[in-house]
């Protein structure tokens, strides 16, 4: 489930996923990928939704370390603020 929160004037978005050990949160600095993604053939879908946007750009935004992870949702957004 996606969760979307501001900080510090940055779109955050967590995710959590059952399936994903150990860490099952994952947190995306989405304003930081939008910009990223300037110039690709993005869909405005894709800049809002989290798992279109990973389904399509998952290794741009892993390569770019924007991408927190943790046992929790806090954790993970820590770890993401940590890079």
């Amino acid at each position: 489930m996606q969760n979307d929160i501001k900080i510090d004037g940055f779109n955050i978005s967590t995710w959590y996923s059952e399936h994903v050990e150990p860490d099952p949160y994952i947190a995306v600095n989405m304003t930081r990928v939008i910009e990223g993604l300037y110039g690709y053939d993005s869909t405005e879908h894709e800049k809002i939704s989290f798992p279109e946007m990973m389904a399509e750009y998952c290794q741009l935004v892993e390569e770019s370390g924007l991408i927190g992870r943790g046992k929790t949702e806090l954790s993970a957004v820590l770890d993401l603020f940590s890079k």
